[in-house]
């Protein structure tokens, strides 16, 4: 199985958030939630994709806060609104 190097290195990679679909939250390394705050969209190349943005609460006082973002705003995730019909 092949692990990303920035996973490898980085314990708050995205893919160590774990998504709730029942309740449309993710929740982070630490137990944290991150709640929908807002729809964006994004084209490239022609393509429009559209996303739900997360925003973590708590980041403030979490203790790894330094080593998850740079945002004096917490964390924020972007999810493609098609992520859940995806084949993996």
């Amino acid at each position: 199985m092949h692990i990303s190097l920035n996973r490898q290195l980085n314990p708050f990679d995205k893919s160590y958030f774990i998504y709730n679909a029942e309740k449309d939250i993710y929740i982070c390394p630490n137990q944290k939630e991150l709640i929908l705050s807002r729809h964006s969209k994004e084209t490239r190349n022609g393509k429009t994709n559209y996303y739900k943005v997360y925003q973590g609460i708590g980041c403030a006082s979490c203790s790894d806060v330094d080593r998850c973002t740079s945002s004096i705003n917490g964390r924020c995730i972007k999810r493609n609104i098609n992520e859940d019909n995806k084949n993996y």
